[in-house]
């Protein structure tokens, strides 16, 4: 099994995932993706170290998403910037963080957005 993706061969993959195709979404999980980006949003502007936001449109051919922060390589949250960045956390099906040499990445997903 390869492990050495390029991005481009990852977005390649997202993009045209042949095995799902959902016809009714679940809305629970439709408001939890909206409230997250909001949040999301509501992070970035209270945090000088957030560069962006981000996130995958909600896709009747992907059973799942993510959405994400980009911030600095070096991030000093206060007290209220903790919070919220838990309560993002804490919604949340999956996690990851992702660093390169000029910032890190977190990512929050959401699973099972569409049913069959």
């Amino acid at each position: 099994m390869k492990n050495d993706f390029t991005p481009q061969e990852i977005a390649e993959m997202h993009d045209r995932n042949e095995n799902f195709s959902g016809k009714v979404a679940d809305f629970k999980k439709v408001r939890l993706y909206n409230e997250i980006k909001n949040e999301l949003d509501n992070f970035s502007k209270s945090c000088d170290n957030v560069i962006g936001v981000d996130s995958f449109e909600l896709n009747p051919n992907e059973k799942n998403t993510i959405l994400w922060a980009t911030m600095t390589p070096a991030v000093f949250l206060d007290r209220d910037g903790i919070k919220q960045l838990v309560s993002i956390i804490s919604k949340a099906d999956h996690l990851a963080f992702t660093s390169s040499n000029d910032a890190i990445r977190i990512v929050v997903g959401i699973q099972d957005i569409w049913e069959k």
